[in-house]
């Protein structure tokens, strides 16, 4: 029972994310976050990788869609253990949401003694930074409408989102997940409205609702 309520609150919330994401105003929740100074102002910093990120879980995908897979590696760290990690190809629109665990997940990691001294910054949730670390790998001057055409998440673990996905690949007689082209789902669908529900289809979306203005119109 406790599955299913989990499944219908992720429908109700993607509809509404979608509602959202339809309406042709969207000033009132643009995010206070624009420029990729904020990421240092609120205590990031950029961290090059030197572990190789497994691109090859993602090169068909990326050959399929015609867009170049050869990396470059980025990612950001912070004090309380909160990171995170994108890949991105800004001339093909391409960004790849590879590990990032948000400061306040971070937290509630910590024994709950240390939890009432850990001072959260504003600029915390992946809608918002992603978007910042995905504007910086940009060339300046910078042209907008910022071109984003696809988003890709890799190694989901977060309970939440899994939850969904297995029910949902339940419901289609399916036992384990299928790669590259996999299954796909209409946004309008049942399915496709739970999906975009879960805390990461959720953060696809408040990301294109609330940077509207660099990134124009964007569906899903």
């Amino acid at each position: 029972m406790a599955k299913d309520q989990d499944y219908e609150a992720a429908v109700e919330k993607g509809t509404k994310l979608l509602q959202m994401l339809t309406k042709k105003t969207k000033t009132s929740i643009e995010s206070a976050f624009k420029h990729t100074k904020e990421l240092a102002q609120h205590g990031y910093y950029l961290e090059t990788n030197q572990t190789s990120f497994e691109i090859e879980c993602t090169a068909r995908a990326l050959r399929d869609l015609n867009v170049n897979h050869k990396m470059i590696y980025d990612g950001g760290e912070n004090t309380i253990r909160g990171y995170f990690s994108q890949v991105s190809n800004p001339s093909a629109g391409v960004l790849i949401a590879d590990t990032n665990l948000s400061p306040s997940h971070a937290a509630a990691f910590d024994d709950a003694g240390d939890k009432g001294y850990i001072d959260l910054p504003l600029l915390r949730h992946w809608s918002d930074v992603a978007f910042l670390q995905y504007l910086s790998s940009f060339h300046s001057p910078l042209v907008q409408p910022i071109s984003l055409n696809y988003i890709f998440r890799i190694q989901i673990q977060n309970s939440e989102t899994l939850l969904v996905l297995n029910k949902i690949i339940k419901m289609h007689g399916r036992s384990m997940y299928e790669l590259w082209p996999g299954i796909t789902f209409d946004i309008q669908s049942e399915e496709g409205k739970a999906i975009l529900g879960t805390p990461h289809g959720s953060g696809v979306a408040w990301m294109l609702i609330q940077h509207s203005k660099a990134l124009r119109e964007r569906t899903i």
